[in-house]
This record gives structure tokens, sequence and C-alpha cells, in this order.
């Protein structure tokens, strides 16, 4: 009992909170200059070779390097393990999305947080990294309400080039992503939802007429944005 009653009296609680504060200080940072890095990307690159997914990757990836340099330590051999997972998941995992990597590595971080008993590494950087993820999920589907339009194209036959249509886009000075392409084979169609960027609302109608011009083009109109 006094044994107990003196562990409650110490300066432990103390320590485990400045432990804590000391530990998201250091993964918060790492996200903060993380996102300066990404913001660098976005403007050093032009709009058609930049992607969201790999920006948001190098936000993620700081206060991710961050958790597992602070979980390992001067542990050499928790150092190789890390090196020889990684290794492991790269050459056996086909990664459509490098924000799916960032996922894989944060299941790393914190799998090797918890078996070096390291719960304030873990809760802290899942805490963090885990709000950072829902931020930059909620600012790219906001981005991309504002910047895109859903331009859906009916192609008939159906084997016709999809590609047809860029020459119209590019005179408009418009960037696009094909975001769903469907073969309809009752109406042997091809339809086409794009994502459009740049287009003034009053030029809307004038591209829609001249993409009609095109003979292997049914139908033109803009969709609402679908719900992912």
């Amino acid at each position: 009992m006094s044994g107990l009653l003196s562990l409650v009296q110490s300066d432990l609680p103390t320590e485990f909170l400045a432990r804590g504060a000391q530990v998201a200080l250091r993964v918060a940072g790492a996200g903060l200059l993380g996102a300066v890095v990404a913001l660098l990307y976005w403007r050093s690159r032009s709009r058609d070779t930049r992607t969201s997914g790999f920006a948001h990757t190098l936000v993620l990836l700081a206060p991710l390097i961050a958790m597992i340099t602070i979980a390992v330590g001067q542990n050499v051999a928790a150092a190789f393990t890390l090196v020889g997972t990684l290794a492991i998941v790269r050459f056996r995992t086909a990664v459509r999305d490098s924000r799916d990597m960032a996922f894989v590595i944060f299941s790393v971080a914190v799998g090797m947080a918890m078996g070096a008993l390291n719960l304030l590494v873990a809760s802290c950087g899942v805490a963090i990294v885990g709000g950072m993820i829902l931020l930059l999920r909620r600012l790219e589907v906001r981005q991309r309400n504002q910047d895109a339009a859903i331009l859906r194209l009916v192609l008939s036959p159906p084997e016709a080039d999809p590609a047809l249509y860029v020459p119209i886009l590019e005179r408009f000075g418009l960037s696009h992503a094909v975001r769903r392409s469907t073969v309809d084979r009752a109406t042997a169609t091809l339809d086409l939802r794009l994502a459009v960027s740049g287009l003034a609302a009053e030029r809307s109608p004038q591209l829609l007429a001249a993409l009609l011009q095109l003979p292997e083009v049914v139908k033109a109109s803009f969709a609402p944005e679908e719900a992912e």
C-alpha cells in the first residue's frame, strides 16, 4: 500500500505528460514542415503534372517518419526490422495511389511503436496523423467541388477513340481527368464522365455545342458531382 502511495505521489504523471507533449510537438511539427514541402511541390509543378494524391503523401510522410524515428530511437534491431518490413510491402504490394503507401507506413509506424511499448508515440501519432488525413480529405473534396465540373459524354460506337474530345478541351484551355468510363452494350454507347477544370460558366454552352458537332458524340451535358 505504501509503495502504491509513493508511486502516485511521485513525479511520474508529470513526466508522462511532459513526454507526451514532447512527442506531440515533434510529430505535429514534422506535419507542419511536411505541408511546407507539399506546398513547394504544388507551386513548382504545372497544373497538368501535379497530383493532389502525391502532395498529400508528402504531407503525411514527415510525421510518419518522425513517429518511426521516435519509436525506434537507438534500437538498431528495430531499424533493420523496419527496413525489411517496408521492402517486403514495397515489392509484394501493388500500390495504385501514393497515399496507399502512406497508410502502409502509418500501420507499420503504429505497430513498431506498440511493439516497443511506446504508447505515447502510437497514441499521439494516430491522433495527429489521423486528424491530418481527415483534414486533407475534406480540403480535397472542397477543392474538387469548387474547381471541377463533371462533363458527361456519350459516344457511339463504343469503340470510338475516347480522346477525340481532347482538341476541343484544349482549345477552350481546359484541363481534364477521366472519372468514369462505362460501355452500355444495350445502346452500344460509351458513357464518359470527365472532371473538367478552368471552365467559365458563360462558356459552357459553347463547349457543349462544339462537342456535339463531333459525329461520335451522341450527348454532351454537365452532370452533378458524384458522391464517393
